[in-house]
């Protein structure tokens, strides 16, 4: 399967807000997110998406090392959770 470069091109310009509202919710800048920071990221990048904390829980274990989220955990996840068009 293969993109095309309009699909390439929204996929692209997603991952960079991902990571513009990961860096935004990074408050202690260690490079990952805790539960509250990944609450707060979700909840910048889809607002429509409603979340309680034991859903958000799950997604850290998930998505992460059970303890904080990289980037590219917090990237993927939002991939998955939103629409990349």
């Amino acid at each position: 399967m293969t993109m095309t470069l309009v699909e390439f091109t929204s996929l692209w310009k997603k991952i960079n807000e991902y990571k513009q509202h990961f860096h935004r919710a990074d408050v202690n800048k260690n490079g990952s997110l805790t539960d509250t920071e990944l609450n707060v990221a979700i909840k910048a990048a889809e607002p429509e998406i409603d979340l309680n904390s034991g859903m958000v829980r799950l997604m850290t274990f998930r998505y992460s090392s059970f303890e904080a989220t990289t980037m590219e955990g917090f990237i993927s996840l939002m991939l998955r959770l939103g629409k990349t068009t």
